[in-house]
């Protein structure tokens, strides 16, 4: 018996929005913390200076 079997894989899309509340200059690793801890997104990251977060969208 031959079976052949194809495995989607999909990659989630993410959205980017300025963070809700950060202030000041970004730095990486506190953005990101402050994006999942604060705002509840998947992640954040420094973008011309300021805080993104990002979200499945």
């Amino acid at each position: 018996m031959i079976f052949n079997a194809e495995m989607q894989i999909t990659e989630a899309k993410y959205c980017r929005k300025p963070s809700k509340g950060w202030n000041g200059k970004c730095f990486e690793k506190k953005c990101d913390n402050w994006c999942k801890n604060k705002d509840h997104e998947d992640y954040g990251d420094c973008y011309k200076g300021y805080c993104y977060c990002y979200y499945k969208c």
